[in-house]
């Protein structure tokens, strides 16, 4: 009875597995070969970028490229502005100074004798030391009918001259005190005046 209930119970068909020392595994077919990566992983490719160098016998050729600026990044260098204000830049050459005015002088001493009634004609005369100087020649108190004619100044060497005439023809006889008055630089503050008395006598038909 036991005997049936445990034949009942075993299945209809048991599969039984041989030894392990039977099965045999095939040889390995890549021996000695590097196994292979599969690419299922991104590559990271990181190149590197290192400078060639080259040596040679040959001799150094000189390389002939832009001067180095003085100025900063710029090049080339920019031009300096002109100067905004010329009081504030330095003169080129130093300025010679200024020199003193010097006094002119009446170089006529005397006047010649003149007649009523006749044509009267005398020089008057100035000098100045200084060069293309401007001049001032006036004449005063002179007798009636008697006038100061046109004056002329012109260079002579290292001065300046002037040269004016009375003329005319007096009407009264007298002995006159005439005034003679010479100025230089008649425009200018530092302006000299010079004055000389002289004597003109005029004398009756």
């Amino acid at each position: 009875m036991l005997m049936k209930q445990m034949d009942n119970s075993l299945p209809s068909q048991v599969l039984v597995s041989p030894p392990q020392e039977d099965i045999k595994s095939p040889p390995p077919t890549n021996f000695g070969q590097v196994p292979r990566i599969k690419p299922y992983l991104p590559l990271l490719v990181i190149t590197l970028s290192l400078p060639i160098i080259f040596i040679s016998s040959r001799p150094q050729s000189t390389f002939v490229g832009q001067a180095k600026s003085t100025c900063g990044n710029s090049y080339p260098c920019p031009t300096k502005p002109p100067c905004p204000n010329s009081t504030n830049c330095p003169p080129s050459k130093p300025t010679p100074p200024p020199t003193a005015n010097k006094t002119p002088k009446i170089t006529t001493n005397s006047l010649v004798v003149g007649r009523v009634g006749r044509r009267y004609l005398a020089p008057v005369m100035g000098i100045d030391g200084d060069t293309q100087e401007k001049l001032d020649l006036k004449v005063s108190n002179l007798p009636k009918g008697l006038i100061t004619g046109k004056c002329y100044t012109y260079p002579d060497g290292k001065t300046t001259k002037i040269a004016c005439t009375i003329q005319g023809a007096a009407s009264e006889p007298g002995v006159f005190t005439v005034t003679l008055t010479l100025q230089d630089r008649p425009d200018r503050p530092d302006s000299i005046k010079v004055s000389k008395n002289l004597t003109l006598r005029v004398m009756d038909k």
